[in-house]
C-alpha cells in the first residue's frame, strides 16, 4: 500500500527508529521532519537501503549550511507538499 509517512524522530531513538523502517514498503514516502530532516541531510546512509520509498524534504526544512541535497532526497515546495497530503489515500504521522 503507497503510504505518505511524516517522520519527525531521529535515528539516535534506535527502537522507534528500526521500528519505522521495518514498516516501510516499496512505494512509500517519506516527508522528513524536524530531527529526521536534520540528520538525514548530514548522514544520508539509511536512504541507500531504501531505494523504493521516496525521501521528500519540505524546502522549510533544509539546512542552510549544506549547498547539496544528498542524492536520493527530493525538495519540494509547500505546494507540492499539500498536494501529497490531499491525493494520498493513506496518511500516517
Amino acid at each position: 500500500m503507497n503510504i505518505l509517512h511524516h517522520l519527525a524522530l531521529a535515528a539516535d531513538d534506535q527502537l522507534a527508529w528500526n521500528q519505522f523502517l521495518a514498516a516501510l514498503v516499496d512505494g512509500d514516502s517519506v516527508v522528513m521532519l524536524d530531527q529526521s530532516a536534520r540528520a538525514l541531510q548530514r548522514d544520508p546512509g539509511c536512504l541507500r537501503r531504501y531505494p523504493q520509498v521516496r525521501w521528500l524534504l519540505p524546502d522549510c526544512e533544509r539546512c542552510a549550511d549544506l549547498p547539496e541535497l544528498p542524492a536520493g532526497i527530493i525538495l519540494i515546495d509547500s505546494g507540492a507538499w499539500w498536494q501529497l497530503i490531499a491525493t494520498h489515500p493513506l496518511l500516517l504521522e
